[in-house]
């Protein structure tokens, strides 16, 4: 993690490129959460960057009191995250940064109404942020996410067999949704729903797809003369991977991964006794 917190920073400190994967995969899972219209007086945003989801939750949930939370304090010492000045109308659109990792929220139990995760799973150590997950959502909380399925960069691993080579990579097995389904409902997640379209994106090189993808949640190996395999296997994937190049470009396919599961509401008591609950007719 010590790794991966330095190699976020120092990429929080360079001027990010244009990330449209990451971008249209925001977008996508806001347009999941339409439909679920959660109650949310706190929002967490799991490993919020530079701040890319907080103008559209935000603006869905103007009262909510919105956290953003990242390993890189880089991330979060940028201007997305600093709160407006007094000048300006409105609440800013985080009210508070916390430098921390996904797998030790330092958050209490039972404190946050929704946690937002885009594209940070194939980061984390699943079973550990699925536990803290649970923990600081309140009953009833709702947690909504996005990932990398493991049809992903399928242009990519068959120009790699056709190099016989393991250069770029080798890649993450990213996890199917069922087993995400799975280990949600261990966690002690209720009512868990999975869902997945594969997105076509056309990229002008293969530099510039590993770039966004490791910017997107993928934590791929080094370009080009890094490690075993050298500019020798670089070159082999290279000259494969273009005999795929359309007329927009070199293709390349995701499977996105969306889904959303609920903290279920006590049934016990702290001493045993079971919770009946009550509603009026």
């Amino acid at each position: 993690m010590s790794r991966l917190r330095t190699r976020f920073n120092r990429n929080a400190r360079r001027v990010q490129p244009a990330l449209p994967l990451l971008q249209e995969v925001n977008d996508r899972l806001l347009q999941h959460m339409e439909c679920l219209k959660p109650e949310s007086r706190c929002i967490l945003d799991l490993g919020a960057g530079a701040g890319m989801a907080a103008a559209g939750l935000r603006a869905r949930f103007p009262q909510a009191f919105l956290l953003a939370l990242d390993c890189a304090l880089e991330a979060l010492r940028s201007q997305s995250w600093r709160p407006k000045p007094w000048w300006r109308l409105g609440p800013p659109d985080v009210r508070a940064a916390l430098c921390a990792t996904a797998e030790q929220l330092p958050l209490a139990t039972d404190s946050v109404d929704l946690v937002w995760c885009n594209l940070v799973l194939p980061w984390c150590a699943l079973p550990q942020v699925l536990s803290e997950v649970r923990r600081v959502l309140r009953p009833e909380g709702l947690f909504l996410f996005s990932t990398f399925g493991p049809d992903t960069l399928l242009e990519l691993r068959t120009a790699q067999q056709q190099a016989q080579t393991q250069r770029p990579g080798p890649l993450p097995e990213w996890t199917d949704m069922h087993d995400i389904g799975d280990a949600l409902v261990m966690a002690g997640f209720a009512n868990p729903v999975m869902d997945r379209e594969n997105l076509r994106v056309d990229y002008p090189d293969l530099e510039r797809l590993l770039e966004d993808v490791r910017w997107s949640g993928a934590p791929l190996a080094a370009p080009a003369g890094c490690g075993l395999g050298g500019r020798s296997g670089w070159r082999a994937v290279r000259q494969a991977y273009e005999a795929l190049r359309g007329p927009q470009g070199l293709p390349a396919t995701f499977e996105l991964v969306y889904g959303h599961a609920w903290k279920p509401a006590p049934r016990v008591t702290a001493a045993g006794k079971p919770i009946i609950p009550l509603r009026s007719r």
